[in-house]
């Protein structure tokens, strides 16, 4: 039970990665990682993003109608709303495969480091 609190949805988790990952979409750019502080060290890096704040971030951008998104695809494809949405829903569905992809190389890596 001691491991709990890592798996809470904390309102600073929402605030601190979603609009970071709604930029990501609007820009056409799959929402996997978000560029943070490194507690004790100057500097920042990538760290995959929460899923939940994925989900968070596709959720706002289709309460939004896909602004920004849907600028990005062909004519013919932006005024069919289920067109937008399956492309949208692709392009979701791959941001979160590649979040896995990040998450499992680190703990691999990880591992292989401490032994």
């Amino acid at each position: 039970m001691e491991d709990l609190g890592q798996h809470v949805y904390l309102p600073g988790n929402y605030t601190e990665e979603v609009e970071a990952l709604l930029r990501l979409i609007v820009a056409d750019i799959p929402p996997a990682e978000v560029l943070k502080s490194l507690p004790g060290e100057d500097g920042v890096a990538y760290v995959p993003a929460d899923i939940r704040s994925i989900l968070n971030a596709g959720w706002l951008s289709h309460l939004r109608k896909y602004a920004g998104f849907r600028q990005r695809l062909p004519k013919d494809r932006s005024s069919d709303e289920q067109a937008v949405a399956l492309e949208f829903n692709a392009f979701l569905m791959k941001s979160m495969e590649l979040n896995d992809i990040i998450l499992t190389w680190n703990e691999e890596a990880s591992d292989a480091i401490n032994g």
